[in-house]
């Protein structure tokens, strides 16, 4: 019984480069979608434009979920959760992600994310780890 509860709090992390988990990237992440009030602009491909691709993935498996961190340099950039989660949940994967990292490259971390509850998140684990 206390192996069962040990593969339960498994968490396995890497780290790749972008293109080497495209396909996984692509079957999980959903297409954008653009709400055009102006039906006649034909030129739509052209005003949407990435300022910055994240050059590598951390990919997190954990309790049959794979959870992805897009990251440039030693910031991350984007997460994509396997699952509708809570940010208990999202602070216990970042931080086994987080001590992963810094037991392999000693380097801060940092990030630039746009969702409310990633960054709230992000914010208390690093506060945490970095502070206590």
């Amino acid at each position: 019984m206390l192996f069962y509860i040990f593969l339960l709090s498994l968490q396995i992390n890497s780290l790749f480069h972008i293109t080497d988990v495209k396909h996984i990237i692509q079957s999980k992440y959903p297409a954008p979608k653009i709400n055009n009030i102006y039906k006649d602009l034909k030129n739509l491909d052209d005003m949407i434009i990435s300022t910055k691709l994240s050059t590598h993935a951390i990919l997190c498996y954990e309790s049959n979920k794979l959870h992805i961190f897009f990251l440039n340099s030693n910031c991350i950039t984007n997460c994509l959760w396997d699952d509708n989660l809570v940010i208990k949940q999202k602070k216990k994967i970042i931080n086994n992600m987080m001590i992963w990292w810094h037991n392999g490259t000693q380097k801060i971390f940092d990030f630039t994310l746009t969702k409310d509850d990633d960054i709230i998140a992000f914010n208390e684990v690093l506060l945490d780890f970095y502070y206590n």
